[in-house]
């Protein structure tokens, strides 16, 4: 009989190995940064499969004309604005 939860796991084991490979985060504090938003889903679900919760920080260019102030700033961009995103472990308090 196929074990079903194994197979699942070893595909997203793979997928994750992609990600570490081509969006490593170098050191940073994130797990992988530069994902294109198209690969959100993906990502989403390999991680849910895998059992680790994570957060998403969207990251691209959300300027608004004529402002300078902190909201500004690629830590505030919007998911509608994004261009990447950054993924970090969720810090859980118990």
């Amino acid at each position: 009989m196929v074990n079903f939860n194994n197979m699942l796991t070893s595909t997203a084991q793979n997928l994750l190995s992609y990600f570490k490979r081509s969006y490593d985060s170098r050191g940073d504090v994130a797990l992988l940064k530069g994902i294109p938003m198209s690969d959100e889903k993906l990502v989403r679900s390999v991680f849910k499969d895998l059992g680790q919760s994570v957060k998403l920080r969207y990251r691209g260019p959300r300027r608004l004309a004529g402002r300078t102030d902190k909201h500004n700033a690629q830590s505030y961009c919007l998911k509608r604005h994004a261009t990447t995103f950054a993924v970090y472990y969720r810090n859980e308090l118990v």
